[in-house]
């Protein structure tokens, strides 16, 4: 069974220079683990391209990563977790965009790094959430918030796994660090621009304590 790491890059090219320096990056730490980069132009709507690259993997288990993200070191685990699971996500540390059909509870769920099985159950969520996604583009006109300049796919990603019958595991924050906010293992995927890996050491510095905190680019830990 194949498992591997997926980038998608379309259309701007930052996106490319960002993906291939976390691939040259990923060599040098993890060089046994296979890599696909998809390229291609530009999508309308914006991410449709990204979706429609993480339904194209090449591989049985995929970690998919956004261009922005980077490893720390190698996470074979996270193909590892997929014995038991059909996808492993990571929740996201801010709510609202617009109003979907889930409950209050259910909060939105990250599609910038996720581990997931190419089976017939995460191939038919993805394709109803670049469905809905593309529902919720016509119906929004374009707009999914006022400050956003892109649509963004969150909501529809979210939505969509609700509705799903996939069974999914939720990582722990090291594996999604956004650059501030509590963790306590040590840091192992950072989703933030710019200066990811500088921020990955300073709070791996602290890592293993009870309570660490990185806020405002000052680490904070509290024994109790």
């Amino acid at each position: 069974m194949s498992a591997g790491i997926l980038f998608v890059a379309y259309g701007d090219e930052r996106y490319l220079i960002e993906a291939r320096a976390s691939i040259e990056h990923i060599e040098k730490i993890w060089p046994e683990v296979p890599i696909e980069l998809l390229t291609g132009k530009m999508t309308s709507p914006h991410m449709l391209g990204k979706i429609q690259g993480i339904r194209e993997t090449p591989f049985d288990r995929t970690l998919f990563l956004d261009t922005d993200c980077w490893l720390v070191e190698p996470v074979p685990e996270l193909f590892e977790v997929l014995n038991n699971f059909d996808l492993a996500v990571s929740l996201c540390d801010w709510r609202y965009i617009y109003q979907i059909d889930v409950p209050d509870c259910f909060t939105l769920v990250s599609n910038s790094q996720f581990a997931y099985l190419n089976n017939d159950r995460v191939q038919s969520l993805l394709g109803d959430w670049e469905r809905r996604f593309l529902l919720d583009h016509a119906r929004l006109r374009g707009r999914s918030h006022p400050d956003l300049p892109w649509f963004h796919s969150l909501p529809s990603w979210t939505e969509a796994l609700y509705h799903s019958d996939v069974r999914f595991a939720v990582l722990g924050q090291e594996y999604f660090w956004t650059g501030t906010g509590y963790v306590q293992q040590k840091v192992k995927i950072v989703h933030k621009r710019p200066a990811a890996a500088e921020e990955a050491e300073q709070i791996n510095v602290a890592a293993g304590r009870p309570r660490t905190k990185l806020l405002y680019g000052e680490v904070q830990v509290w024994e109790a």
